[in-house]
């Protein structure tokens, strides 16, 4: 006899891993706990992050600004996607150092060799109050021109849709340029499914840093002076960090 009212159990979820201690799915189940427990929300207070300023909403950048903690919960899956894409970032590190092309000096397995890349890579702006780490520096080797490179990757069907660099992307590399004087840009899209590459050089845009930089320039104004900017409703709003706080914060004095 068939059971009545069958409870469909979500995949990828907390009741499904308990389930899956009990099978041959224990190891995967372990896992997946870790990388959902070990989710942080960066906060760095009294500073704007290059991967942050395409986000249309000024509330948002306001409440990274003043340092506050996020709460956000990213899902097993998720986070190995994050992490796919950070591992071919270190590749590709690896591919311009040891091919000559990159202008940055260190880049190693070694946690010495780690800290000292990342050093290098480093950069603020202080007037604007934007600081980060761009991926990497490299000459032509015909011309000697240099760019500022972003490494990214994209699965298949996003790939083979690209045609250009992805708006928020443009946007991220700005500060990079700015910050080093070097007014163009290259990026290295990689396909995750069959390793592909697609490149695509990005000059400075002079309209797009102003527009930025008075959107920043107004936001710290309103945080200085006690005032939170509008909060930008957006599609998946739940999925905020700053959600569960931004509707009833108040400035204390």
């Amino acid at each position: 006899m068939a059971l009545k009212n069958k409870q469909t159990i979500p995949k990828d979820s907390p009741l499904s891993r308990i389930v899956a201690q009990r099978t041959g799915n224990w190891l995967l189940a372990h896992v997946n706990e870790h990388l959902e427990s070990s989710s942080t929300v960066r906060a760095d207070k009294g500073w704007f992050h290059p991967s942050a300023l395409s986000n249309p909403c000024d509330a948002l950048l306001a409440f990274a600004y003043m340092g506050a903690i996020g709460k956000s919960t990213t899902g097993a899956k998720l986070q190995r996607i994050f992490d796919h894409g950070t591992g071919r970032d270190e590749y590709w590190k690896r591919y311009l150092h040891d091919s000559g092309l990159s202008l940055m000096g260190h880049w190693g397995g070694s946690p010495k060799e780690r800290k000292l890349a990342s050093i290098e890579r480093s950069f603020e702006i202080p007037n604007l109050r934007i600081r980060g780490e761009f991926d990497d520096m490299a000459a032509n080797p015909t011309t000697r021109e240099v760019y500022i490179v972003e490494f990214k990757t994209k699965r298949e069907d996003l790939f083979e849709a690209m045609r250009a660099p992805d708006p928020d992307h443009v946007i991220q590399v700005h500060p990079y340029m700015f910050a080093k004087g070097v007014l163009q840009a290259m990026f290295i899209y990689e396909c995750k499914n069959c390793q592909d590459v697609k490149t695509y050089v990005q000059k400075f845009d002079g309209e797009l840093w102003n527009s930025l930089t008075t959107r920043l320039a107004n936001i710290v104004q309103l945080v200085e002076n006690k005032k939170l900017p509008w909060r930008t409703p957006m599609k998946n709003d739940s999925q905020c960090s700053f959600f569960t706080t931004c509707g009833g914060f108040e400035f204390k004095e």
